[in-house]
């Protein structure tokens, strides 16, 4: 719902997308929710006994974050209109691909899906080079940063 507004505010709103993610207590339980058994970086189930897993949300957050790292452009006071220059002296940023990728995702992968496409690598992938996002930049930057992340989002 916010994807319209923001990219109507795209010359004038440095936008930082967070996730949810938790730590708990590590126990056996924590498998599905958790990206390994110290239970440092988890996330909601979104969907209980189904499918979905906390683990894949997380990689699914991850894959978000990075998209929005590598696919951001800068505009600085200089490429914004004078109007909103009065408003603003920071340096703006706007990923474009992963707004298209975030107002796609869940109907091109969602949630509910008995099969593919469903909500998961495979779908992601497809999307990811539907929408022109350099699938390879996005892995390499997942497993280079995955636990620097999740350690950031944690902190909200």
């Amino acid at each position: 719902d916010f994807s319209p507004k923001r990219k109507v505010l795209n010359e004038a709103v440095k936008f930082v997308p967070h996730y949810h993610v938790f730590s708990m207590q590590s126990s056996g339980d924590s498998n599905d929710l958790c990206t390994d058994e110290s239970a440092q970086y988890c996330a909601e189930d979104p969907d209980g006994s189904g499918y979905i897993t906390g683990k894949m949300v997380l990689e699914e957050d991850v894959r978000q974050l990075c998209i929005h790292q590598l696919t951001k452009v800068k505009r600085t006071d200089i490429d914004t209109p004078g109007f909103v220059q009065s408003f603003t002296t920071n340096t703006v940023e706007y990923a474009e691909k992963f707004w298209t990728y975030v107002e796609s995702m869940l109907t091109a992968c969602p949630l509910d899906a008995a099969q593919e496409p469903r909500f998961g690598i495979e779908c992601s992938e497809g999307l990811m080079r539907k929408v022109g996002i350099d699938v390879d930049a996005v892995n390499k930057c997942m497993s280079e940063t995955q636990e620097d992340k999740l350690k950031k989002e944690r902190k909200y």
